[in-house]
């Protein structure tokens, strides 16, 4: 084993002078320097190429990452202008509903004062009827009194009933049109506003008899120029009817 060892050793001590006298038998020539210069050159070339390719390689991501820029603020710009023209149609729109909300709110309104101001207009025209009717009337039953056919106290008993239906119609549609009905809807009453507070019973006693006084006043001095204007009719239609026949 020991010699086998030996053996190895000696080989290896043989190889390393034949290698060491290779060396410097290149060396002498002068290959050596050249050898080294070359690998030396080669390395350099393999260095710098790949510092180019490296260098190349980042331009080229650098580009690309440059170009994606620009392409989100291109996005980003066309997304602003779809954002803003779809702000400027909402807002047209939203005018555009306002106006037609408008503009149904002022046909109601319209068609309602249309409304109000036929139904006045038609019960006008039926106080006029009425008013016509009781002349006419009036007219015929005085030319019966001149014939003699109706004797006067009837005539006039008559008249003065025709009449003061007339004006009590009249008087009661004036009232309640200007005190009690609806002012923009005709078949509707005027509503009186509620009171937030209760009153004390002594309160509301003292407001309800002074409501029933002044509702008796009313009423009182309603009759007075129902009967003031019926007579002043009456005497009116006498002196005219006299003046007529006479």
């Amino acid at each position: 084993m020991s010699t086998l060892s030996r053996t190895i050793g000696n080989l290896s001590d043989a190889q390393s002078l034949e290698l060491a006298q290779a060396i410097k038998q290149i060396d002498a020539a002068g290959d050596l320097s050249k050898f080294t210069e070359s690998q030396k050159q080669d390395l350099i070339k393999t260095i710098i190429a790949e510092h180019s390719d490296t260098a190349s390689k980042n331009f080229s991501d650098y580009q690309r990452s440059s170009d994606n820029i620009n392409h989100l603020l291109y996005y980003y710009t066309r997304s602003k202008d779809v954002k803003n023209l779809q702000q400027n149609i909402l807002s047209r729109e939203s005018i555009n509903a306002e106006n037609a909300i408008h503009d149904k709110e002022l046909a109601k309104r319209q068609f309602e004062i249309n409304e109000w101001s036929a139904a006045n207009k038609g019960e006008t025209i039926f106080i006029m009827q009425l008013l016509l009717m009781a002349v006419t009337f009036t007219v015929f039953m005085l030319f019966l009194n001149r014939m003699g056919a109706v004797p006067t106290p009837v005539f006039i008993f008559v008249t003065a009933v025709i009449f003061i239906a007339f004006i009590l119609t009249f008087v009661i549609r004036y009232q309640y049109t200007t005190y009690s009905r609806d002012t923009r809807y005709w078949n509707r009453k005027r509503q009186t506003p509620m009171i937030d507070q209760v009153l004390p019973d002594s309160c509301a006693s003292a407001a309800l008899q002074a409501s029933i006084s002044n509702i008796q006043n009313n009423l009182a001095t309603t009759a007075e120029r129902v009967g003031d204007t019926a007579e002043n009719v009456f005497d009116r239609i006498g002196a005219g009817f006299n003046a007529a026949f006479a």
